[in-house]
């Protein structure tokens, strides 16, 4: 089983310049880090972390059983 969470209201997921709605740059962050964690998980380097944004705040948890 493959399980995340994480929480979207970090300054990493708002540009405050661009987007009013912030929906690019959510979009864009939540795609970052899901990418990121596949890469970990197909060189098997980690089953389980912390989701971590891109200004290297704590933001989830993620498992692979």
């Amino acid at each position: 089983m493959f399980k995340m969470s994480f929480n979207t209201g970090s300054d990493a997921f708002y540009d405050h310049h661009e987007d009013p709605f912030n929906a690019i740059a959510k979009a864009e962050e939540a795609a970052r880090i899901l990418r990121y964690i596949a890469e970990e998980i197909e060189l098997g380097i980690r089953s389980e972390g912390a989701v971590m944004d891109y200004n290297g705040n704590k933001v989830g948890e993620w498992s692979l059983d």
